[in-house]
Order: structure tokens, then sequence, then C-alpha cells
């Protein structure tokens, strides 16, 4: 009997165990024996006063760790305070650039400071995995578009499961299946939109003031540039859509980018307004220094409300919500350890807002959007 490491979900103990349990309860009136015990040993259940009886411990140790773990945490401020002293090398390479304008607090912690909080992702699953949710899902729909959209979508299934990706047997098999239709559809409309073959990746070297953008401009086809996300268009997908534009129609000249998710099609065309590509790049160095209060989700969702024509709520107190809602989740162990104890609106000011307007706005603004 016990709990889901993972989940906190309760786990349903051996069937010898429960018709035990039953047995006790029918026949001797037993019928409240089991306890629950936390996971770990420091849990406050253990010494606080006035809790069950029926959780103790005389573990010194763990006990002055749940003292230390629940006390005041006194006067919060942020973690990070000053900036990195030296600037960055006058070569900015295009994908560094992508990463960080899909979230600069992850960027800047990871690649800026060098510390990485998610070593877990780095260790494989010592569980046999019985169905596909959250990221796993997400990472195995994007490589069987991919699949689908280069015509070798055959070989998918035995490489996902040589790689412990996928359920074994014949659930796997089935599974897999009934996950294929919807992408089917989805790479059918793809190629409704006439984007061509794919061609190969292009090597750009393009001068920005006092420094130069390398790199390999991909996922380029024979009618300009295409992003595809299965699932729900996110403000990292816009920018990522935006900055391919800029560099395809510096590069090659009149061209037009799409982003492509189930519900939305997003398209950029001969834009004439919005963040240049050396404002970008500013900002990139500036956010290399330290944090800067560009926030991708929130500022995206501050956009949604700003433009929209009977708006309940402020775009800011909707930018607010996004940002808190992140934090409880714990998407962003980056944004956390930025942001330590602080509240919200410590960190969306007036400087978030301006970033909002001059960035995520016109964006939106230059972007046509077709919903399916």
């Amino acid at each position: 009997i016990g709990q889901s490491i993972k989940t906190n979900e309760l786990t349903p103990p051996s069937v010898v165990v429960a018709e035990f349990l039953e047995v006790l309860q029918a026949f001797y009136g037993a019928g409240d024996i089991v306890v629950s015990h936390p996971l770990h040993p420091f849990s406050r259940k253990y010494f606080e006063d006035g809790g069950t009886s029926r959780l103790f411990s005389y573990d010194s140790y763990g006990c002055r760790t749940a003292q230390k773990l629940h006390q005041s945490r006194g006067i919060s401020q942020a973690w990070w305070q000053g900036e990195i002293n030296g600037g960055r090398e006058d070569i900015i390479q295009l994908d560094d650039l992508l990463r960080f304008f899909s979230n600069p607090q992850k960027y800047f912690v990871r690649e800026c400071l060098g510390i990485n909080l998610e070593t877990g992702e780095e260790l494989p699953d010592e569980r046999e995995l019985f169905s596909l949710a959250g990221l796993e899902k997400y990472f195995v729909e994007q490589d069987m578009i991919s699949a689908e959209v280069a015509g070798s979508a055959g070989d998918c299934f035995e490489k996902f499961r040589a790689e412990g990706r996928y359920p074994l047997g014949r659930p796997g098999e089935v599974g897999f299946t009934t996950q294929k239709v919807p992408i089917e559809r989805f790479v059918e409309r793809v190629r409704g939109l006439g984007m061509g073959s794919r061609r190969e990746d292009r090597p750009i070297d393009m001068e920005l003031g006092n420094f130069h953008l390398t790199g390999n401009l991909s996922n380029l086809y024979e009618n300009g540039v295409l992003l595809l996300r299965y699932g729900k268009l996110r403000g990292r997908d816009l920018l990522a859509g935006w900055i391919h534009q800029l560099v395809a129609s510096s590069v090659l000249g009149n061209v037009s980018t799409k982003v492509i998710t189930p519900e939305t099609t997003i398209s950029f065309e001969n834009v004439t307004e919005g963040p240049t590509l050396l404002r970008l790049v500013d900002i990139f160095t500036q956010g290399c220094r330290l944090p800067l209060q560009l926030y991708i989700e929130p500022a995206y969702d501050y956009a949604m409300q700003a433009v929209k024509q009977r708006a309940r709520i402020s775009p800011l107190d909707k930018a607010l919500q996004s940002f808190a809602s992140r934090l409880e989740k714990g998407y962003e162990p980056e944004l956390e350890l930025l942001v330590g104890a602080s509240s919200s609106e410590d960190y969306l000011t007036s400087e978030f807002e301006q970033l909002c307007h001059e960035i995520m706005i016109p964006i939106l603004g230059q972007s046509d959007e077709i919903r399916i």
C-alpha cells in the first residue's frame, strides 16, 4: 500500500493484501489499521503538535530539517542581483537566438550561469512504459509528424519501441494505430498548403551592427518556411516563426513563414513593422548579462488580451495569472530559481509591459491567422 512517488496518487495493494484487509475487517472488526506515511522522514506530520498520534518519529535530524523547511523565510528578494561582467562574442548562432526567445530565463540560467536544474531528464526511466502522456507523448507525436511529412512513417513504430519510447506488445500496436489517425489528418492539412518538398538547410552569415548572426536556416520548403507544432499555439512558436521570417526574407528574398498547429495556421509575409533582427540581437545580448522581464508565455497572454475587443480583465492581470500558474505548476524551474519567494507583481512591472508592446503585440499584429 502506498502512493506514487511521481504523482502522489494512491497505489492499490496486491490482491493478497486487499483480501487480508477485508478478512480483518469482516471477522475481527479491524477496519482502520492502514497508516499512510509521508514520502520523506522530515515531513512535518511526524513532529507537529496536535497531529495524528499514529504518525511519530524519534529522528532528531529529520525534526530539525522539518523545522528549517517550514520556518519563516524572512524578507524576500530576487535570487540574482547585478549582471554578468564582460560582453558576449560578436558571433551569435541562430540556434542560440531561437533558444533564447523560446525561454530567456531558462537560457540565462543554463547557458550563461551553467546551472542545469533538470538532471532527471538525463536518467532513463526505471519502469516499463505502459502508456504515453505529457512530454513523452508530445515528442513522439512530433517525430511521427516529421516522418509523415518526409514520407518515412512506416519505420516509426519499430524505431520507437527499440528506443523504449513506446509500449510493447499488442497495447502498443493498438495505441500507435489509434494515435496515427489524427496525425495523418493533420499532415494532410499541411500538404494542402502547397509548401512543396523539403529543402536543405541554408547556411547564413548576417552582419547586424557589431554582431554576426551565423548558423543554418532550417525548416525550408520550396515555397517558404514551415514550422509544425502538434499542440496548442504558444508564444515561443510565434517568436520562432517571426525570427525565421526575418532571416529567410533577408537571405532568400520574398518568402512566407507558416506556423501550423491542429487548430491554427499563423502566416508571416511581407512584414513591415515589429522588432527587427538587430533589435532582437540587442535584447539577446542584454538577456545574457542579466535576467530580463521578458516572460514569453505571459507576454503572449498579455498580447492576446490586449487585442481583444471586449476583454473582461486587463492584459496585465491576464499575464499575472499566467505567470503565477506557471510557477505553481512547476513548468519552469529556472524561473522559480530567479523569482524565489517574491510575488508576481515584483516581476511583471512596467519593463515587462514595455517589452510586450515592443515585441509580442507588433508580432501578433503582423501575423495572419486562419482558424480551422
